[in-house]
């Protein structure tokens, strides 16, 4: 089976499907080797990194999925209601196989709706203003089961950060410190989760372990790949 991408859910969410024995410049899914991205071709020898991240350079294709990403204009919804007609890559978003919205401060009822009881895969990508939101870079999230204790990952400005749903409820009982990236930066766009959504029931505690970076234990492999895809392109920050 093809691995899930966030380019891929975002495609399927549109109703297209992606297939193909190609792979693709961007997010290195499959694609049919019909579409050619346009980007700059790598030159041999030369350490000038490519335009935008990529994480198949030797790729001349694209797929659906980043195709329809990297179009200038397309009406896309907001989670919650309304429409904006910018760039896809303008912006935070929502992506999953059922559904994929644009996010902002409006959507932050409907959003926490979905995190009280997350699907078992999507994807959250969360941009400043002025930000290009890359897809390639966006980590799914991929679970039989999601528990409150659950270890979650969005991409904060193309950054892996984790949250849990058990760190939401924290929030929504005033609870702002000691925190993960991922809930704080869901917290400073959208405000503390809803009280009428934590569970009556008290949350399980997760683990008790020390804040900051994760052990090397404990450590996703994707956030290393990605660092990777950065690094190689020059646009690697620190978080």
């Amino acid at each position: 089976m093809s691995k899930l991408t966030a380019s891929r859910m975002f495609a399927q969410s549109l109703g297209v499907e992606v297939t193909g024995p190609g792979e693709c410049y961007y997010c290195s899914g499959p694609c049919l080797r019909t579409t050619v991205h346009g980007e700059p071709p790598p030159l041999l020898g030369s350490r000038r990194p490519p335009a935008v991240p990529a994480k198949c350079p030797s790729s001349p294709y694209m797929c659906p999925g980043c195709q329809r990403w990297k179009n200038k204009r397309s009406m896309t919804p907001y989670m919650g209601g309304g429409f904006e007609t910018k760039p896809a890559r303008e912006g935070s978003w929502w992506v999953a196989p059922a559904g994929s919205w644009r996010l902002r401060r409006e959507s932050g009822p409907d959003l926490y709706k979905r995190l009280a009881a997350p699907p078992c895969e999507f994807a959250l990508m969360l941009t400043d203003p002025g930000v290009e939101n890359h897809i390639q870079l966006a980590v799914v999230n991929v679970n039989a089961v999601v528990k409150a204790e659950t270890q979650l990952y969005l991409t904060l400005n193309n950054q892996i950060v984790e949250f849990s749903t058990y760190e939401l409820y924290q929030t929504a009982r005033g609870e702002v410190t000691g925190l993960e990236p991922g809930t704080q930066a869901l917290v400073r766009f959208f405000g503390p989760f809803p009280k009428e959504l934590v569970p009556k029931e008290e949350a399980p505690q997760q683990e008790s372990r020390g804040r900051g970076r994760p052990s090397h234990r404990d450590k996703d492999p994707r956030i290393d790949a990605q660092k990777k895809v950065l690094r190689e392109s020059g646009k690697e920050t620190v978080t």
